[in-house]
């Protein structure tokens, strides 16, 4: 059975980040994969400051051991600054991402607060996902706070980008699964 990963990069519980993500990871499993979410609002991991990643401890090691079984990801953030949450970033700096992470696709989200829908956020996530050797999905999926109601995607075109999206990630992970 194929497994995706969901990860939401925002430290507020409650985000629409994690609203984001968990959306895609619905999407994922009418798709006939198995899910499993990291909220990194639940974790209190380390700051990175350069150790070997199996020394700052249990939790980080229980994250690779679930990284490591997955087939694909699904990987969010709210938009700081133009760019991912500072969690996020750490998140990926404590990984031994060569071992858990390499030649494994994934499909981006992220929340922004301005027009441009996240835009450059995602378009970091590219940079980012070359960098940790991933193989990212063609498309992506940016919200804004406004198109969110009662924490749901209602809009109907986002509704279909994350189909998109989910269908091209699970497709992936069929085709890449080791």
């Amino acid at each position: 059975m194929v497994l995706i990963v969901g990860i939401s990069g925002s430290k507020r519980p409650d985000s629409l980040c994690l609203t984001l993500v968990n959306t895609l990871l619905s999407a994922c499993q009418k798709h006939g994969v198995e899910t499993q979410l990291i909220d990194l609002s639940q974790h209190n991991l380390p700051f990175f400051d350069n150790r070997e990643s199996w020394e700052y401890g249990a939790d980080v090691d229980k994250l690779h051991e679930l990284l490591g079984k997955a087939d694909g990801f699904v990987i969010g953030t709210p938009e700081y600054h133009g760019s991912m949450s500072g969690t996020l970033k750490n998140f990926f700096d404590l990984l031994d991402f060569k071992r858990v992470l390499a030649g494994k696709p994934a499909g981006f989200c992220a929340v922004g607060g301005g027009r441009s829908r996240a835009q450059t956020v995602l378009d970091h996530f590219m940079v980012v996902a070359r960098a940790l050797q991933l193989w990212p999905v063609p498309r992506v999926v940016g919200m804004n706070h406004p198109d969110f109601q009662d924490f749901q995607v209602k809009d109907k075109a986002t509704l279909e980008r994350i189909e998109q999206v989910t269908h091209e990630l699970v497709r992936a992970a069929k085709a890449l699964k080791k």
